[in-house]
């Protein structure tokens, strides 16, 4: 572990005598001495070409082989910046300033090649990832639904995301002083809100093997030691791979042979040290959302796995390799992680601060579309999946939600909102839901103060995981993404 340096002390202290906000002058100039400690040294520097955006605010962008660092401003003093490093997982940081924060809310730390979160006066850094491509995922929305809680007075320390998908905004929240209790219905969403949210510290590894557990970095020795296994042929490379029996008979192309093999290899190892006793849950976890977003990196899909690809996409081809999972830990904060449906969840719950509702907008039912993750995050161990069609679709009858359902998704609105002991309620939807705002606005004024009700909006480029074709065209390019808020008490 590094500390930054300690002029980024001298930086996050209050500038003005009278406690008023001080944005720097040149904020961008300001936060580039205190990102660049935190970058890898095969990173560029955050210098290089000034473009302005098409609201005016500058992009900086370093350049340095294929390392591509990207510090973007916004018009409420605060920027995204994206640092990759060649050969290492992409960490899409916030910097942000804020002069309503307080002294002594964290040490600045830099955790191997990732920028953790950091929690300061006036500087605040925050990782905002999620590395799993996934229809609906709130990475690139963060800063939309950070503001929204700013612009409407939303606080609070305790809060219920009950339909978490790949964890983003629950770890988000996390990182911002909340207590969050997660839920999904599916296995690999479960497997990265534990990773993700529940996870408060690095884990030591302690009953895995001596070489790995006494390594100095046991997290880092215990990846490299499954990047380093013999492939094995085994469910993935017999279901999914053109080489696998099944495989060969469908037509299958989901991955490469060799990596087929490298997430059988890596699977059935995790599940012999879980069997084993070798793993405890943040363990365990931490291994399986490693194995998914490497998984996921190298699917030859265009992002959801109701089709693969005929042709090997480029990232296809690149080897499967595990990446350290950037861990929002040392908040001290408890946060409970459960897979089991949205009400039952939110019914669960003594009163909390804030229920924030990401249901899907669409009639798709993610078990279908993200089979494969899930077979992963199951394993094929203790029972052998039963697959059928040309995709290699399991049964899923118990994970087929009313959410994506036209009849019932406005129902099952209705029953959650007014089941919610909470203060608030902060729903993303976006302008092609199939909950129709009529029912959202009549929902919410109804459980909560009616002149409280407010609806935020900001243009978006749509997720398209195909073209157009004969049998399907796109209304466009661009939806409206929408905040939904009304105070309960």
């Amino acid at each position: 572990m590094r500390h930054l340096p300690d002029k980024l002390r001298a930086f996050s202290q209050p500038r003005t005598t009278d406690g008023a906000a001080f944005p720097p002058e040149n904020f961008a100039s300001s936060v580039r001495p205190i990102l660049q400690p935190c970058v890898s040294q095969r990173s560029a520097d955050l210098q290089g070409d000034h473009r302005p955006l098409r609201s005016g605010h500058p992009v900086i962008t370093g350049r340095s082989g294929k390392t591509l660092d990207v510090l973007q401003e916004t018009d409420r003093g605060s920027f995204v910046v994206r640092l990759t490093n060649s050969g290492d997982q992409p960490a899409i940081v916030r910097a942000s300033y804020d002069g309503r924060a307080r002294q002594g809310r964290g040490q600045p730390r830099c955790l191997g090649r990732s920028i953790q979160p950091l929690a300061l006066a006036a500087a605040t850094l925050e990782v905002v990832a999620s590395h799993v491509r996934y229809i609906g995922n709130k990475r690139k929305l963060i800063p939309f639904i950070r503001e929204g809680l700013q612009r409407l007075g939303i606080e609070g320390r305790t809060a219920c995301d009950p339909f978490a998908g790949t964890a983003s905004v629950a770890r988000f929240l996390k990182g911002h002083g909340y207590s969050v209790v997660t839920g999904d219905i599916m296995s690999f969403s479960f497997a990265l809100q534990w990773a993700y949210v529940v996870v408060d510290r690095i884990p030591r590894f302690r009953r895995l093997p001596l070489e790995i557990a006494s390594a100095a970095d046991p997290l880092g020795s215990t990846l490299a030691h499954l990047n380093a296994l013999e492939p094995r042929h085994d469910f993935i490379f017999e279901h999914y791979s053109p080489e696998g029996s099944a495989g060969v008979k469908h037509g299958r192309r989901y991955f490469t042979p060799k990596n087929a093999a490298r997430i059988d290899a890596i699977r059935r190892r995790i599940w012999e040290w879980r069997e084993a006793g070798h793993l405890d849950d943040d363990e365990h976890y931490i291994l399986i959302a490693a194995l998914l977003e490497a998984a996921d990196r190298v699917a030859n899909t265009t992002g959801v796995y109701a089709a693969y690809v005929k042709s090997w996409q480029p990232n296809a081809a690149r080897p499967l390799r595990l990446r350290r999972p950037n861990l929002e830990t040392d908040t001290g904060r408890r946060c409970r992680a459960f897979q089991r449906d949205a009400l039952d969840i939110v019914r669960a719950q003594e009163s909390f601060d804030l229920l924030y509702l990401d249901p899907p907008y669409n009639s798709r039912q993610y078990a279908g579309y993200y089979h494969i993750p899930e077979i992963i995050a199951e394993g094929w161990f203790a029972e052998t999946p039963k697959l059928r069609g040309k995709t290699g679709l399991p049964e899923d009858g118990n994970k087929r939600s009313d959410w994506s359902r036209r009849g019932r998704c406005e129902r099952a609105f209705a029953q959650l909102v007014g089941a919610a002991p909470c203060r608030h309620i902060l729903m993303s939807y976006n302008s092609e839901g199939i909950i129709s705002e009529r029912c959202i606005e009549a929902v919410l004024r109804e459980r909560g103060q009616a002149d409280s009700y407010r609806r935020l909006e900001l243009p978006y480029k749509r997720y398209r995981s195909d073209r157009d074709s004969a049998t399907r065209r796109y209304k466009g390019d661009r939806v409206t993404e929408r905040l939904y808020y009304v105070r309960v008490e």
